[in-house]
């Protein structure tokens, strides 16, 4: 699932000495049979019963994504590296944008291709999303709508703002049927391997719903950000969507070298909270991945961690998870609880000792971002033996002041 983007989930066996174990794993996690002699017994007929079932499956029984395919070559010559479907509309990848967020197995699995219509490959390249979105959460597609319908109530001068969301052009689930399930839970349910009735089917881990929500880049260049701990991320399952949005195409915040661009992102991605904010939204996960410079205007984007100011989501779900990129998270997430507060304010909300994420915490991410790009950014610091250089270092590597 790390290298092959066309799949969505696999088995694996494992054999020690006569005690076998069935596996199977997706973007919720692993989970795995009870072990069994196959040798003796019941043992015989479930080693056949799984050999025999995996020859016999299906491509998507296996786990393959078959709405997403090597493009055709024609005349010795293919329109792109893949073919995928979002909706109605079918497109060729052309190169991958961010292709290490499948990394993780429990994670969205994230990966982004710059991408050409098929049936208007002159236009101009654009980006497309493919991910694992958690359950409890709606598209992005349909966050940005229900945004955008907020912003039309505002006056005219306050939607100019809308420039610093990025563009949403379509977005789908997966091929979702009966037959074809794009959600974890229904995948495990149906689409494993068949079990005899009198056989007890496998265990899987219950997934939960609630808990703290980490967003993960994980990069092995040199310089990149480190992914740090979340202490309190529980280990638990959460049920995922297959889920996939076509967008503009712009350059991540995260590749930037000249602070003046830096800069210009910035000033679009605060007008698009601005923005979030007189809606009576919060983004979530404000950091140097999730903002582009798209032409000359910055643009935020990932959009699924969207909630109400109150703590609800566009569902009207309460949460009580609090999301952001670790590096990037205010001091009040961090410590999880009201630290910048006066006495006045405090006396105000003693009915209301619950912390909940703010847009203000959205707004320190943003501090956070400007500091990252001095240290990346060239010529703006002298050597790391200087003062702010090893204070920076320090700040986001951690590891290699040690």
């Amino acid at each position: 699932m790390t290298s092959d983007p066309t799949r969505r989930f696999v088995f694996g066996v494992t054999i020690e000495d006569v005690d076998m174990q069935l596996w199977y794993c997706d973007r919720s996690g692993c989970v795995a049979s009870e072990r069994f002699n196959y040798t003796v017994g019941s043992g015989v007929l479930s080693f056949v019963h799984t050999f025999v079932s995996l020859a016999c499956a299906k491509d998507h029984q296996l786990g393959f994504d078959v709405g997403m395919r090597q493009t055709p070559v024609t005349d010795g010559y293919s329109q792109g590296d893949l073919e995928m479907t979002v909706g109605k509309r079918i497109f060729y990848t052309t190169r991958p944008i961010s292709n290490t967020g499948p990394d993780r197995v429990r994670s969205r699995g994230t990966r982004v291709w710059a991408t050409c219509d098929k049936d208007n490959l002159d236009c101009m390249p654009r980006a497309l999303k493919d991910c694992w979105a958690n359950n409890s959460r709606h598209g992005e597609g349909d966050t940005y709508a229900t945004i955008l319908d907020h912003a039309d109530r505002l006056p005219a001068e306050a939607q100019k703002a809308k420039e610093g969301l990025l563009t949403g052009l379509c977005h789908r689930n997966v091929l979702a049927s009966a037959s074809y399930p794009n959600d974890t839970t229904f995948i495990r349910k149906e689409c494993t391997i068949g079990i005899p009735p009198d056989r007890p089917a496998i265990a899987l881990v219950r997934p939960a719903n609630d808990g703290p929500s980490a967003s993960v880049h994980l990069s092995n260049i040199v310089g990149e950000i480190p992914q740090l701990p979340r202490v309190s991320a529980k280990q638990s399952a959460s049920p995922r969507t297959h889920y996939r949005i076509f967008n503009e195409k712009g350059v991540p915040a995260s590749s930037l070298t000249n602070m003046t661009s830096v800069l210009t992102t910035l000033v679009g991605v605060a007008k698009g909270l601005n923005l979030l904010d007189k809606c009576g939204f919060i983004h979530g996960d404000v950091s140097i991945h999730n903002m582009l410079l798209v032409g000359s205007t910055g643009k935020l984007c990932d959009l699924e961690y969207v909630r109400e100011s109150g703590g609800f989501n566009i569902a009207g779900h309460t949460y009580t998870d609090h999301t952001g990129t670790s590096a990037f998270l205010s001091h009040e997430l961090t410590s999880g609880d009201w630290i910048y507060t006066t006495p006045d304010y405090m006396r105000a909300t003693d009915d209301t000792p619950n912390f909940t994420q703010h847009i203000l915490h959205d707004a320190e991410s943003l501090w956070w971002v400007f500091v990252h790009g001095r240290k990346s950014c060239s010529g703006l610091l002298r050597p790391s033996s200087c003062r702010a250089g090893a204070c920076l270092s320090q700040i986001f590597e951690p590891e290699s002041c040690q």
